[in-house]
């Protein structure tokens, strides 16, 4: 199985301007791009819960609902979405048509054993009806029905080599000629303790994340319903939570954070900085700016400072205020 050198994972706090530093890594020659955000790891009943459930926090019943929201979830992560069809993100055809197979084969691997039973925790999912009927039935001496039930209880190390196995298969499927493959969006910037265990599920990776002021985030966010820029205080409260022990990201082992202001307006020593993390000797005179534009990117800095925008110098002043650490400095 030929695999990728190196993994680089690339990740921002929303809006906060980490496509431009995929669009980037595009520019050279060894490097890979997946082609959409993998967010397998991170997202709600992806791999990170799913160690949650049967590694840290295992329960009987617990690892049953994990592994079944799992596969839905993989499910949703796999099909294709079509104008008619269910909402998807079409993973399988990105990776060659063996994300499915690949991912129930990692399951089957993870699933210790399983039996046909039933148990009370089941029950709070059915409808009012259901739950009556079942009562009925039990009442009456009539058989329950029973359903699949699976039993998953490992420990730390296994989940990890066995996880490592499964992705290390999965980007191998994909593998060309170029022996560095871009990830975007795989790991969870707002956690501290999320971003060392994402980490570990890769042979050889590193993580570089990409912050923006927090003024051009609001006002780029306003027209989105992800981000609470309805009102400023939980814009400020959002903002921070998603930044807790900013100050120790840089301290973390193979992970860098960058100024998404500073790849743009001081492009050349932010290209150097970048290429000294990956501990790559590369040319700056090879970058075409074929994906990357800094004169492209350059509008998205200093957004809140446009006529367009100043019905929102309230909530500005108010940021400022509250995320002056973060803002950029311009001087």
């Amino acid at each position: 199985m030929e695999t990728f050198n190196n993994i680089i994972n690339i990740a921002g706090f929303g809006w906060s301007g980490s496509s431009a530093l995929v669009d980037l890594l595009k520019e050279l020659d060894d490097y890979q791009e997946l082609g959409n955000e993998f967010r397998l790891i991170k997202d709600p009943d992806g791999l990170i819960d799913l160690e949650n459930a049967i590694v840290n926090n295992w329960k009987s019943g617990k690892d049953d609902i994990a592994l079944k929201r799992f596969i839905k979830f993989i499910e949703f992560l796999g099909r294709k979405q079509t104008k008619f069809s269910h909402i998807g993100k079409n993973y399988n055809e990105l990776f060659n048509y063996k994300f499915f197979d690949l991912t129930y084969e990692y399951i089957s691997e993870l699933i210790n054993f399983d039996y046909k039973g039933n148990w009370f925790i089941y029950d709070f999912k059915k409808s009012h009806l259901s739950y009556l009927v079942k009562k009925i039935k039990k009442k009456l001496n009539f058989k329950i029905d029973n359903q699949l039930i699976y039993f998953s209880c490992h420990s730390k190390d296994d989940f990890t080599k066995i996880t490592q196995n499964y992705l290390n298969k999965l980007f191998a499927s994909i593998k060309n000629s170029k022996n560095n493959l871009i990830l975007d969006q795989a790991i969870c910037s707002s956690n501290i303790k999320n971003i060392q265990r994402s980490l570990k599920y890769f042979d050889n990776t590193k993580l570089i994340l990409v912050d923006r002021d927090p003024r051009d985030i609001f006002i780029e966010a306003i027209s989105q319903n992800s981000i609470p820029t309805n009102n400023i205080k939980n814009f400020i409260k959002w903002y921070k939570s998603k930044r807790p022990n900013y100050n120790y990201i840089n301290s973390l082992d193979k992970v860098m954070l960058i100024q998404f202001e500073d790849l743009v307006l001081n492009f050349n020593d932010t290209f150097e900085l970048v290429m000294n993390f990956l501990e790559e000797d590369y040319d700056l005179s090879k970058i075409n700016f074929k994906f990357f534009d800094p004169s492209e990117s350059i509008k998205n800095i200093g957004m809140y400072m446009s006529n367009k925008y100043k019905k929102y110098d309230k909530e500005i002043k108010e940021i400022e205020k509250s995320l002056g650490d973060y803002c950029y400095d311009f001087d």
